[in-house]
This record gives C-alpha cells, sequence and structure tokens, in this order.
C-alpha cells in the first residue's frame, strides 16, 4: 500500500487510512497488554486497556470531519477486534471484508444497541 499524505494531490484512500489507524492503535493496545491485568475478572475496556481507549477518543475527535473512519473509531469494542486481528498478521489488510465500507456495513449491523436492552 502506498504511503500517500493525508493532504495535497494524492490524498490517502480509506483504506490506507484505516491500516494507518489501526496500526498506531495496535501500538496501544500491546503496551496495555504487556501491563498485565490488576483483576482477572475485570470486563470494562477501559480498565483492560486504558491507553488504547484513550488513544482511540482522541481518534474520534481527530476524525470529526471523516464519516467512515470517525464511525469505526465511536465503536471502540469494534476497532478492539481490530486491532486484535492485527496483531496477527498484516495478511488481513489484503482480504476482501478489509474496505472501510465493508466495515461500516459490519458495523451496522452488528454495532448497535438492541431497544430490547
Amino acid at each position: 500500500m502506498s504511503r500517500n499524505d493525508p493532504t495535497g494531490t494524492y490524498r490517502q484512500t480509506d483504506e490506507e487510512r484505516l491500516l494507518e489507524v489501526v496500526r498506531e492503535l495496535t501500538d496501544y493496545l500491546e503496551e496495555d497488554i504487556a501491563r498485565g491485568l490488576d483483576d482477572p475478572d475485570e470486563d470494562d475496556l477501559e480498565v483492560l486497556y486504558p491507553k488504547f481507549c484513550n488513544m482511540v477518543a482522541k481518534k474520534v475527535v481527530l476524525f470529526r470531519e471523516e464519516k467512515g473512519t470517525r464511525l469505526l473509531c465511536c465503536v471502540p469494542s469494534f476497532v478492539l477486534g481490530l486491532s486484535m486481528v492485527a496483531r496477527v498478521g498484516t495478511h488481513y489488510t489484503h482480504c476482501p471484508w478489509f474496505t472501510s465500507a465493508h466495515l461500516l456495513t459490519t458495523l451496522g449491523e452488528i454495532g448497535g444497541v438492541s431497544e430490547l436492552g
């Protein structure tokens, strides 16, 4: 994948931006995982992965003008899943599902809160 600038003549594609965000967030996830767990029964993402969640929140603010990447970052558990996949290897970047449009469709189908909740 090319390393196009976010601005200028050669604009980043949505997939390049998404890949850059996932790689950056994966670094913070690795730091949180290396820190270890204080309470193995904890299930709050902000307690388990504080640096990761902090950076996701910053990305939401940073991408407020961009619809796709911001929507994905608005659901930290979804971005956590992408970052976990990124730890496996880079083969996922060539998968047909690793496009902003496909991920947004998936998020729309599974990311909402049930009315029954």
